[in-house]
């Protein structure tokens, strides 16, 4: 999907690296070819930076003051590299380029909520270190694609109804619990677990979600699959071998074979 075919909901603002911009740009300061040089490309930009010229600086326009939550995204790619991020001269975090499987576009990363007056603000790229800075990967270049911001004065939604479960799913869904034994046993079974997570209430619910910092992977190993620390190779029990129990031990995985 080209980003002229996205939709973007109306308390965000979509800020664009590069000419692919449908609305509000993030304008590069400075010599395009000044040393990180700064090229265009398809998605976006791509700096072209080393661990010695390693920083660009962008800006971008608020054009009313409020409290906004601020994302990146950009392009992954083996030559990436992992940067530090400022805002207005301030670092707020760091965002990884790098990917052992080449190139491919990475979900928005959460940087911070801040208060911004309206008007003209920085946002400075730094490559910090090499591929994703634990040891992995050579390349030191950043890929950003666009900014984010979310006026979280005017956060809305435009979902007014179920859109996946249509009302008659439901009915039928209704009728076969009435008539049918196993569609009874079904429903109590998944409404016994259902009032499981009902009963935690909100606030720990929303503690169960891991951070954007952590990685995920449906492998251990991307190139050789899930092994186990303790069973070694995972594939007889498939692509999706853990166990899991978020209710007793969130956050945490079960090898299947040893059930540790």
């Amino acid at each position: 999907m080209g980003p002229e075919e996205q939709f973007v909901m109306p308390d965000t603002t979509v800020y664009r690296f590069g000419n692919v911009s449908t609305g509000r740009d993030v304008t590069l300061i400075g010599d395009p070819e000044a040393a990180p040089a700064v090229t265009t490309e398809t998605y976006g930009v791509r700096i072209h930076s080393t661990l010695t010229d390693a920083s660009r600086t962008f800006e971008f326009e608020v054009p009313i003051a409020g409290w906004f939550a601020i994302k990146l995204g950009g392009m992954t790619a083996a030559d990436g590299g992992t940067a530090d991020i400022r805002i207005d001269g301030t670092h707020y975090g760091q965002y990884s380029f790098y990917s052992i499987n080449g190139q491919y576009p990475r979900s928005d990363l959460f940087i911070r909520q801040l208060e911004l007056a309206a008007g003209n603000h920085t946002i400075v790229l730094t490559v910090r270190a090499k591929g994703n800075a634990y040891g992995t990967g050579e390349g030191t270049a950043m890929y950003p694609v666009r900014l984010v911001l979310i006026d979280l004065e005017a956060v809305t939604s435009s979902k007014t109804r179920r859109t996946y479960i249509t009302d008659a799913k439901m009915a039928a869904a209704r009728q076969n619990v009435q008539q049918y034994d196993w569609a009874a046993a079904l429903c109590n079974e998944v409404l016994m677990i259902a009032d499981q997570y009902v009963a935690l209430g909100y606030e720990r619910l929303w503690h169960f979600i891991p951070s954007q910092y952590v990685p995920r992977s449906y492998n251990v190993n991307q190139l050789k699959g899930n092994l186990s620390p303790v069973s070694g190779d995972l594939k007889q029990y498939g692509n999706y071998p853990w166990k899991a129990d978020p209710l007793n031990e969130p956050w945490k995985i079960v090898d299947p074979a040893q059930r540790l």
